[in-house]
């Protein structure tokens, strides 16, 4: 199952997320997701690094949540995917949508410009 964590820094709030992101998974990350909004956090960071593996239902909660974070008024990033999950963005557009970045550092220096 996808393991989440999540961390503060001085700019934003980061989402590790690590392991495959399926179907079973979509409903916990939706719930994380919300309950960082309802937190107060308005910027958050996606680390994808570790995510092995992108289904459907994974494309679909991060495009959710990609609309939940803007909805509320935030900004959210999308970092370090790896080749197979950056594959699957780029399949289906989302890498025109979703605002990707190299790394952490690009990521959260984003924020503060």
């Amino acid at each position: 199952p996808l393991d989440i964590k999540i961390r503060k820094t001085d700019s934003a709030t980061i989402l590790d997320l690590d392991g495959p992101f399926v179907m079973a998974d979509a409903p916990k990350f939706k719930a994380r997701v919300r309950e960082t909004l309802d937190s107060g956090a308005r910027q958050l960071a996606f680390n994808l690094s570790q995510v092995s593996y992108l289904d459907s239902s994974g494309i679909g909660a991060i495009v959710g949540a990609f609309s939940a974070v803007k909805g509320a008024g935030g900004q959210c990033r999308f970092y370090a995917p790896s080749d197979q999950v950056l594959k699957v963005l780029k399949l289906v557009r989302l890498d025109t949508v979703l605002d990707l970045r190299p790394d952490e550092a690009a990521a959260l220096a984003s924020f503060q410009s």
